[in-house]
């Protein structure tokens, strides 16, 4: 119920895509549930493909190597920038200015080119398999991402420039919506909204995985809590991702791109995946919209498992 802008009550629903979700990844093989894993964040399938490969790898103990490791950083910071510019263009369109919101798309699509090229698809992929890679990333795939991260970070002032001169731009966020640290912590926020709220938590930084630790990641933060300081917690990022992309693939070496025992698609190897009985594993990461976790068990078989003692534990 709201009171203008306020919201005075609420009653929570948790929907059914989680439970339909869990279902459906009791009904298929590990290296099967992939397509449906990217479809849990449709807006940035690859950071939720990798939350669920690297689940699946750490309940069966297969390390990916540093080549795919590498690859699939770049991949995963590509797509927050990928993420946070459909943020930044839907929101200009909803505080009255549409011409962001074109130049936002606009660079988004030959960000989405970039995907399409490296990983067969434009917002859905399947690229990344258990214990590496589907397909290597090229010198000429790399250094594509390069150039489109070169033009982006020419433009990109640009379209920011013109949003944050706007008088109504400003208006419509400063003071609006503030959410003080307690509240957040209280309400269970993660990723950008928290950190705007002067929550200093991100995953990358508090349980790192991939290269963050190595590369030298730096946590934005804001402490006004509002709509602004949301606004500037994600341009922030997306800086932070481009230079992480930069790193990422300048850290990536020669070698090759799957582990011994890589899940393919291909039987029987596919087929004859070998999970450890009464196995869990929980894996969590950053992933643009905040804080992503799943959670596996296995009893042996090919296919994932409800326990009554992972339900107990819950």
């Amino acid at each position: 119920m709201l009171d203008a802008e306020t919201v005075v009550s609420l009653d929570p629903d948790v929907g059914y895509i989680h439970r339909g979700i869990e279902k459906l990844a009791e009904n298929r093989m590990y290296f099967k549930f992939t397509p449906i894993a990217n479809k849990l964040d449709y807006i940035a399938a690859a950071a939720w493909e990798h939350l669920y490969i690297s689940c699946v790898e750490r309940l069966i103990g297969l390390e990916p190597p540093e080549r795919a490791v590498c690859a699939r950083m770049a991949m995963v910071e590509l797509q927050r920038v990928v993420s946070h510019l459909f943020w930044l263009g839907t929101l200009s369109m909803d505080l009255g200015q549409p011409t962001i919101f074109v130049w936002a798309m606009r660079e988004r699509e030959r960000l989405l080119d970039v995907f399409e090229d490296i990983m067969g698809g434009r917002m859905t992929y399947g690229w990344m398999i258990i214990g590496g890679l589907r397909d290597d990333l090229t010198p000429g795939q790399a250094a594509r991402i390069l150039a489109e991260l070169d033009r982006l970070e020419k433009v990109l002032p640009e379209y920011l420039a013109a949003t944050e001169r706007d008088g109504l731009f400003r208006e419509r966020l400063q003071g609006v919506g503030a959410i003080s640290a307690r509240d957040a912590l209280a309400y269970g926020l993660t990723g950008p909204a928290a950190r705007a709220s002067g929550v200093p938590y991100d995953v990358r930084a508090h349980a790192p995985y991939l290269r963050y630790t190595q590369l030298g990641f730096r946590m934005v933060t804001r402490a006004a809590g509002d709509c602004w300081a949301r606004y500037e917690v994600r341009r922030d990022e997306m800086r932070e991702s481009m230079r992480l992309v930069r790193a990422a693939l300048a850290l990536m070496p020669e070698g090759p791109i799957r582990a011994q025992g890589a899940m393919t698609l291909r039987p029987p190897v596919a087929l004859s995946m070998a999970t450890p009985k009464d196995g869990e594993a929980f894996v969590r990461n950053e992933c643009p919209r905040g804080e992503g976790a799943i959670m596996l068990v296995s009893d042996g078989s090919n296919y994932p498992s409800r326990s009554s003692r992972s339900c107990a534990r819950g």
